[in-house]
């Protein structure tokens, strides 16, 4: 299904898109550079990192997924997303 969304709709969308990669990408860097271990969630780190944005919440690539998805909700006004994923 294709919905027609605004272009006000599209930038607000890609904005978030956007942010969400970022966030994810600097808790990627961070998690490389601080605890010596890669961001794959199969091996264990070495210890707690409390830098970035893991001082602010838990699991932060978490969140930066999630922004990732409300952006492509907004963007292509497709509020079917969320319940498929």
């Amino acid at each position: 299904l294709d919905f027609p969304a605004s272009r006000i709709q599209a930038i607000t969308g890609s904005i978030l898109m956007w942010l969400g990669c970022a966030i994810a990408l600097w808790c990627a860097i961070l998690m490389r550079i601080h605890s010596r271990d890669s961001p794959v969630p199969f091996s264990q780190p070495k210890k707690v990192l409390q830098k970035g944005p893991y001082a602010v919440v838990r699991h932060p690539m978490m969140w930066s997924i999630t922004i990732v998805l409300i952006g492509e909700v907004i963007a292509w006004n497709a509020p079917f997303l969320i319940i498929c994923s």
